[in-house]
């Protein structure tokens, strides 16, 4: 083999031989600090990453392995990391019985010094102002390798957008990030037109559920309308967004919203991530399969009312407080 892989198909063992290769004899092949696009780690080692290769390619390696997956975010200028409790209890379900606070707090220092070294090779370690990351991390079943994938933090320009509702449900259990979710859920996403932010799952019972990579609330009448945990892989940004509603008294309506009630010009939508925090929906469309005359329906807010402008708000606030330091070894 030489050192040259296809990104769009590569296994995790094709990028540890690429690596195998490429510093055999080349002391010099090895990352350097501050001058990469994107950074890859496995088990604590900073790797080189194989030319072409992007998160999507990287979590289409994992899933060939098999394995669970977090995506986080830096904040403070990448010195912290949104969340990390959370995505640390995410990632034990890659092990038989890790609920042990002591061995939770072990996997949580592991992750938190491979986020810095992953940064340095991004950021420097001057970490140059307004910088953030995406810190997309997975283990494997088998070999319980911990793999990272860390690059530049998208950014959302716009608090709106643009959404479409589409046939399909995650299958299996819902309360693990199972990285072959982001295989099955391809059939959907290539159906994904230019401009359109997310595409939003609705079940065989016509009840909206989740965004393939966000999660989706409603806001009607001063309730907060999301789906239930037995229906959907609760998030970090949308816990934010429970913890505000209970912190300033917003009812929440635990239970999916059907098409119907979706297509309402008085319901919002919201959707959330990581990367997103949370975005109002400007514009829903809803195919014509959905609907009796064949007809596609686009159901437009061109205004976001109070409430929404306050949720969207209040997470932010929580966005700072909910961070945590990365070069401070407290236990997660």
């Amino acid at each position: 083999m030489t050192a040259t892989v296809s990104p769009s198909n590569i296994t995790l063992n094709e990028i540890i031989n690429f690596n195998d290769e490429l510093t055999k004899g080349l002391p010099g092949a090895a990352p350097k600090e501050g001058d990469q696009k994107d950074a890859l780690l496995r088990n604590g080692r900073l790797l080189v990453t194989p030319p072409g290769l992007t998160k999507a390619s990287f979590l289409h390696a994992l899933a060939l392995e098999g394995g669970v997956f977090t995506t986080m975010r830096t904040t403070f200028n990448a010195t912290r990391i949104l969340s990390l409790d959370r995505h640390i209890k995410r990632l034990s379900a890659a092990y038989e019985d890790t609920d042990d606070a002591a061995e939770l707090d072990t996997l949580g220092r592991k992750v938190k010094e491979m986020c810095l070294e992953g940064i340095a090779a991004l950021n420097g370690h001057a970490k140059a102002e307004n910088f953030e990351a995406q810190v997309t991390v997975g283990i494997t079943y088998k070999a319980k390798d911990m793999w990272m994938f860390l690059c530049p933090l998208p950014v959302h320009k716009n608090s709106r957008c643009v959404t479409e509702l589409a046939r399909g449900e995650r299958s299996g259990n819902v309360h693990v990030k199972d990285v072959s979710w982001t295989e099955r859920r391809k059939a959907i996403s290539e159906r994904m037109a230019t401009g359109v932010e997310e595409m939003v799952m609705v079940g065989s019972d016509d009840r909206v559920t989740e965004g393939l990579s966000s999660n989706v609330a409603f806001v009607a009448e001063g309730k907060v309308y999301t789906a239930g945990e037995d229906k959907v892989l609760s998030g970090t940004i949308r816990e934010l967004l429970l913890e505000a509603c209970r912190d300033h008294d917003i009812k929440v309506v635990f239970e999916t919203v059907s098409v119907e009630m979706a297509r309402r010009p008085d319901v919002e939508m919201l959707i959330m991530s990581t990367s997103r925090l949370v975005l109002s929906v400007q514009k829903l469309i809803i195919p014509g399969d959905f609907n009796e005359n064949g007809e596609v329906v686009v159901v437009e807010h061109p205004v976001e009312s109070q409430l929404v402008s306050s949720l969207k708000a209040w997470v932010k606030g929580k966005v700072e407080v909910d961070s945590f330091p990365l070069e401070d070894y407290e236990e997660i």
